[in-house]
């Protein structure tokens, strides 16, 4: 009994394995709208079916929605569903750096957040001893809390933090 449930639920994990194998495919779509007529030219494969669709449609005092409709509905019928589209690429990480000098002491700051990674750079001398640190730490879904109380806790150790201002994103 246990070895006929078993081979039942591997045949059914293999169906399900094989039912969602990805379709190839290589089209070329052209959508051209000038307001009053919208040229839809779609060819090419998807998988092993050969794909050839261009018409033309009358769409004078159409709105964008209905638009977008009718060409859903055409790639839909054709089977050429636009993929999703890619999310939109992050906002490039603002640098908060500063410098001081004076009573020979030198020091250089770069904090940069950009949400997934927090990239720490200190370099300088204190006290006429050199020190460089620079590491990259994975802070995705960690609060400003935390990333401040690390800046603290690394500015501290380097002997630095009165003149690092952690003030991340």
């Amino acid at each position: 009994m246990k070895n006929l449930f078993t081979i039942i639920l591997l045949l059914g994990c293999l169906y399900t394995a094989a039912a969602q194998k990805r379709v190839h495919q290589e089209l070329h779509k052209s959508i051209h709208d000038d307001g009053v007529t919208l040229r839809i030219d779609i060819h090419g494969t998807s998988g092993d079916k050969a794909v050839s669709y261009n018409k033309s449609f009358d769409v004078k005092g159409w709105s964008k929605t209905d638009k977008d409709a009718l060409v859903k509905r055409i790639t839909d019928s054709l089977g050429v569903a636009d993929a999703p589209k890619p999310p939109a690429p992050p906002t490039p990480p603002t640098p908060i750096s500063s410098s001081t000098t004076g009573n020979h002491d030198d020091y250089h700051s770069s904090i940069n957040d950009n949400g997934k990674t927090l990239h720490l750079s200190f370099s300088g001398s204190k006290q006429g001893k050199a020190f460089n640190y620079d590491r990259t730490w994975n802070v995705q879904g960690m609060s400003s809390q935390k990333k401040n109380a690390l800046i603290k806790h690394i500015t501290d150790s380097l002997g630095i933090s009165e003149h690092v201002n952690p003030g991340t994103k």
